[in-house]
């Protein structure tokens, strides 16, 4: 089952602020999956892992690569988490604990915490 399957016939009409996905491997078709959801909020932040070793088991490089340019092409721009994932509240982001990084050098990453979103202005906190 999708998540816009999930959220239309549970959730119809539901506006979505953040989508954490953290399912240790098969994050891109969660979000592949989510594609009407992204599109429909265009405040959306999506958090994840990115832990190319264990994505690769679900997914080739190939479709990894196309996951992340489907996501710029909608216009999103990613930032690694910099601060311990465990104690990173969405809500509080901010310039100290977030950093840009392209979908090149997140491609060449084994595991970093990303955050996606259309614009830092997404983030509260952010100046």
């Amino acid at each position: 089952m999708s998540m816009d399957f999930f959220v239309d016939k549970f959730y119809p009409n539901r506006k979505v602020d953040v989508m954490r996905v953290d399912i240790e491997g098969p994050e891109c078709s969660v979000i592949k999956g989510s594609r009407k959801i992204i599109e429909a909020n265009p405040d959306i932040i999506i958090a994840f892992e990115w832990q190319k070793y264990l994505m690769i088991n679900y997914s080739s490089e190939q479709d990894l690569l196309k996951c992340l340019t489907s996501l710029e092409e909608l216009g999103f721009k990613f930032w690694r988490v910099t601060e311990p994932f465990t104690s990173f509240r969405v809500e509080n982001a901010d310039a100290k604990s977030l950093a840009l990084i392209s979908v090149e050098d997140l491609f060449k990453s084994n595991r970093d915490e990303i955050v996606a979103a259309r614009s830092n202005k997404q983030f509260k906190n952010f100046s």
